[in-house]
């Protein structure tokens, strides 16, 4: 009688029927085997078409080898397909708004991940201050700095955008520890260009993500210059003014309120003024949250540190907000132009498990409110996937 793959074919049949309580010839399944495995199933099969009577040991031993594979290879096709299907559900979130947008998703313990432009740039705005704060942790682990340093906060600490120490009197000293939490927990840019200024600058931190592979985070300039050079984009009456005489401006001419809310002031400002500086892509974004959950990027007390500082986080409208309530969720958002660019990045605890996060935005000409509710969203889809 002749040896035929189909015999073999008929084996895998029979394990299925044992996994699933039905028949099946299984061609397909056959296929997924590993070549030894194939042999072992054709020569099983072989002496079952010649009337063998009871299976031999080896028989028996392939038997359960290939079960076993069964079981593997059967819930890992499940949990491609399903991964799938979340990366089409994040696809149709994604594109559809007013902007561009990119999403990269990672299981830490597995390394499975998925995306949609994952590999392309976007403007990190206030995303940046995460391989900041890894940075100077770094420093602290090699004794270069101290967080328990105390800076002093002068007329010239000042700057423009979010935060609390602007409004703080001048002669405050808090230490390095408490402006990176500052940095975090309320986005302040006073807080991180000071501590950008202890490190030794931009540079030092697109160093640092080099080093650990990261090539795809690059930062360019402080906080100051960032929204200065995108003030100045979108009106050149900015150039060269510092944070008082900014002020002073539109107490002067409050018009100049109203020019600089205009979207589409706003959108070209932001493109020219982030145009391939101050950029990431959402892959390594994600790809460093996952190094700070594995103890990768610094020492274990430092990760540590590093993530319950982004624990702390008190912006909590994009990938939260449709979480079950105590989800723990350690990220930083990032936001320009009020909206034109909105980003969230972190991690989401499933129980004890962590799932990196990273949603990157450009180009957004609608209300901030809609896209936070994208980006809500997909933090949702996320958390459901891995919850099942």
């Amino acid at each position: 009688m002749g040896l035929t793959i189909e015999t073999a074919r008929s084996f895998t049949g029979v394990i299925r029927s044992d996994e699933e309580g039905a028949a099946s010839s299984a061609p397909y399944d056959y296929e997924l085997f590993p070549p030894k495995l194939r042999a072992g199933a054709v020569a099983w099969g072989h002496g079952r078409a010649l009337g063998a009577g009871k299976a031999s040991g080896a028989a028996v031993s392939v038997k359960h080898q290939m079960r076993n594979f069964w079981r593997y290879e059967s819930r890992s096709g499940l949990e491609a397909n399903r991964m799938e299907r979340l990366r089409r559900k994040i696809e149709t979130l994604a594109t559809g708004f007013a902007g561009k947008m990119g999403v990269a998703v990672r299981n830490v313990e597995t390394g499975e991940e998925i995306g949609i432009q994952e590999r392309e740039f976007f403007p990190m705005a206030s995303v940046c201050k995460v391989p900041i704060l890894v940075e100077t942790y770094r420093q602290a682990d090699a004794g270069i700095l101290s967080l328990d340093e105390r800076i002093e906060i002068t007329e010239n600490s000042r700057t423009p955008g979010s935060g609390l120490l602007n409004f703080c009197d001048t002669g405050l000293k808090p230490t390095l520890r408490d402006l990176t939490l500052l940095m975090i927990v309320v986005s302040d840019n006073a807080a991180t260009d000071l501590i950008l200024e202890r490190i030794g600058g931009p540079a030092v931190v697109t160093q640092a993500m080099r080093n650990l592979g990261l090539n795809d985070i690059r930062l360019d300039r402080n906080i100051h210059d960032l929204i200065t050079d995108i003030s100045v984009a979108m009106d050149p009456l900015f150039a060269g003014k510092t944070y008082k005489e900014i002020e002073k401006l539109y107490l002067e001419r409050p018009e100049l309120i109203a020019r600089m809310r205009e979207p589409e002031r706003i959108s070209m400002g932001m493109k020219e003024a982030t145009n391939d500086k101050d950029i990431a892509t959402p892959l390594d974004i994600n790809r460093l949250y996952a190094r700070i959950a594995r103890n990768e990027c610094a020492s274990p007390s430092s990760c540590l540190e590093i993530l319950k500082t982004l624990e702390r986080q008190q912006l909590r409208t994009r990938l939260p907000r449709e979480l079950p309530t105590y989800t723990k969720v350690c990220h930083k958002t990032g936001t320009l132009g009020s909206g034109a660019v909105s980003n969230d990045s972190g991690l989401i605890y499933v129980g004890e498990k962590p799932i990196a996060v990273t949603v990157l935005s450009k180009e957004i000409l609608q209300e901030a409110r809609l896209t936070n509710t994208v980006i809500a969203e997909i933090g949702r889809a996320v958390y459901e996937y891995f919850s099942s």
